[in-house]
């Protein structure tokens, strides 16, 4: 018995260490930075905004319909949970480090945290959707994610099948719908190590989606744009420490500002987490009709804002115009730049394509004019043969001639000779010895033969 109580008391320690032992975290990484980091490398693409409230905070130059976690990115799933891919090479800063607010004059503004996380918003699910919006300022995972209310309009809703498309946005139905899709879903409440909210599970998504691809977070060594290669998320994310931290540590070119950013973001209490409808609408009207008084009362700050903040605040954004302005000048400069050398390339194109025809050309006349030569000199040749041919037929002919008139002349001949020989025959015996002794002498005898019969 003693031995069992020891093991059952080693048993409870062993567990007690076990929790009270941390938790693998989502940690930056080794790299430490200051705010001042944020202020550098933020400045380029919006406003920085002195608020007597939350400090600097920061206007990003994204245009009037930019929505943080819904404009410029998608989701992608990592081993932190889901993970915000920003589009924008500023946004390896804003959504994954602090918070966001929207303010009626300066519209979405961030404000600077040194925490790290895949991204900072709440998540809910239901009636076929996954929606998601920011977390405001002062909001933290140690409070329920239930706890606070969030404006409607913040809200993010889309089809579960659509929510690792990159081109998830077009199935957003807009901000009017959110209401009654609101009260169909419910908060999920699924953390990471109990510092943020992981959202939807892996097994969730991929029974709308199908198999769904863990990717790898890997850290990059400067700011800059996220990008994804394989299996791999490139994120610039350094350890961020407020330990020195002062009024020193402060944007070059800030806007001060007496009126305090707005945030839309309150506590509720437990028992106002309701999930019905009707508590939505009530809850909805009420925060419409503070809007409404807060719009007004702004509007009368701002009719009683000094000119010299106004001024100010003309100046920087005039000078952000004129920056602006200057990037477009130039971006069109390069742009007819690269027209005009596209042009010379298209026109040097074009030279060489007439000069190679007109190669063609010549080759295909000079190939034309040599067959036109080898034709001549085949048919001269064919003349000459046919005239040698002639000529020989008439050598033929003209010998065949010569010895047809041979052939009668000897026939002639022979006939001459055989008329006469009779005659020879007749001679008398003594003109005979005459002639032959004449004939061994070497003189010929003189024929003085009578013609045949007159001697007669």
């Amino acid at each position: 018995m003693k031995r069992l109580t020891t093991w059952m008391a080693a048993t409870v320690l062993t567990m007690g260490a076990m929790l009270l032992m941390p938790q693998p975290r989502a940690q930056a990484q080794g790299v430490s930075v200051s705010f001042q980091m944020f202020y550098d490398q933020l400045a380029p693409y919006g406003q920085w905004i002195d608020d007597p409230q939350y400090g600097y905070v920061w206007a990003p130059d994204a245009g009037n319909d930019f929505r943080p976690y819904y404009s410029g990115g998608h989701w992608v799933m990592t081993e932190y949970g889901n993970t915000w891919v920003s589009d924008y090479s500023w946004g390896w800063a804003p959504f994954h480090y602090g918070r966001w607010t929207y303010d009626n004059y300066y519209g979405w503004v961030w404000i600077p945290g040194d925490q790290w996380g895949p991204a900072w918003v709440n998540w809910r699910s239901g009636g076929g959707y996954y929606g998601w919006a920011p977390l405001g300022p002062g909001i933290s995972i140690n409070v329920s994610v239930g706890n606070y209310y969030t404006p409607y309009d913040w809200w993010t809703f889309i089809p579960c099948r659509y929510i690792y498309h990159n081109g998830y946005n077009n199935y957003w139905r807009g901000s009017r719908y959110n209401n009654s899709i609101f009260n169909q879903t419910t908060v999920i409440n699924n953390y990471y190590n109990n510092r943020y909210v992981y959202g939807p599970r892996r097994s969730d998504v991929q029974q709308h989606v199908g198999r769904v691809n863990v990717y790898q977070i890997r850290n990059d060594n400067r700011p800059g744009r996220t990008s994804v290669n394989r299996n791999q998320v490139n994120i610039y994310r350094p350890e961020v420490t407020r330990i020195g931290t002062t009024r020193r540590d402060a944007p070059r070119n800030a806007v001060r500002t007496e009126r305090a950013i707005n945030n839309p973001v309150r506590m509720e209490s437990r028992d106002m987490r309701i999930n019905d409808g009707r508590q939505n609408n009530v809850r909805q009207e009420r925060f419409d009709r503070q809007q409404n008084m807060q719009n007004r009362q702004r509007e009368a700050e701002q009719s009683q804002r000094p000119q010299e903040e106004r001024g100010r605040i003309d100046e920087s954004r005039r000078m952000q115009q004129e920056a602006q302005q200057r990037n477009i000048r130039e971006q069109q400069l390069r742009q007819q730049q690269e027209q005009r050398q596209i042009e010379q390339r298209r026109q040097i194109d074009a030279q060489r394509a007439v000069r190679e025809e007109q190669m063609r050309q010549e080759q295909e006349r000079a190939r034309m004019q040599n067959e036109q030569r080898m034709q001549a000199d085949r048919q001269r040749m064919e003349v000459e043969q046919r005239q040698r041919m002639q000529q020989d037929r008439a050598r033929q002919e003209q010998e065949a001639r010569m010895q047809q008139e041979r052939a009668r002349r000897t026939q002639e001949m022979q006939q001459r000779q055989q008329r006469e020989q009779p005659r020879q025959e007749w001679r008398r015996p003594d003109q005979q010895r005459m002639q032959h002794s004449t004939e061994q002498r070497g003189q010929p005898a003189e024929r003085n033969v009578r013609p045949f019969g007159r001697g007669r």
